[in-house]
């Protein structure tokens, strides 16, 4: 984070499935940088598993808008280009 330029605008890519996320997009959030982050959905599925890590991945990313950050949920069905087309008009 010291590295990075006072005007600098963020994007990084993670599936949100701990809090790191979470974390440094606050860290940046509150530094004041334009943040956003694309997330590729890997918990879709039938499994309970699945559905409850999806659950806990939609938390986080509500999370991430709370603070700030600029969130594309990205289907992984859909190709990056789809997501980042998405995510770099926002910026």
């Amino acid at each position: 984070l010291t590295r990075l330029p006072p005007d600098a605008k963020v994007v990084f890519c993670s599936p949100v499935l701990d809090n790191w996320p979470v974390e440094f997009g606050r860290e940046l959030a509150v530094r004041g940088y334009s943040c956003s982050i694309v997330s590729p959905d890997g918990t879709a599925g039938p499994g309970y598993g699945q559905r409850i890590g999806g659950l806990h991945r939609r938390l986080r990313l509500r999370a991430l808008e709370r603070s700030g950050v600029a969130v594309t949920d990205w289907p992984i069905d859909q190709p990056v280009e789809y997501a980042l087309q998405r995510t770099l008009t926002e910026i």
